[in-house]
């Protein structure tokens, strides 16, 4: 099975930054920073992980 996104829906006023994951070449790609409802577009690949990080001050 290889989606080719997944759909999030996450706090509203905190930001998320997104990663994906590449679990077989060892890789990691920025895929951006987010907040409430957003897709993550994923490789037509297998084995792909998305990592999702809360910013905790976006001021710094």
């Amino acid at each position: 099975m290889r989606p080719s996104s997944r759909s999030f829906y996450i706090d509203e006023t905190t930001p998320y930054a997104a990663d994906i994951i590449d679990t077989w070449n060892m890789t990691v790609e920025t895929a951006g920073v987010f907040r409430g409802s957003f897709t993550v577009q994923l490789p037509a690949r297998q084995y792909m992980a998305v990592r999702l990080r809360k910013i905790e001050d976006p001021s710094t």
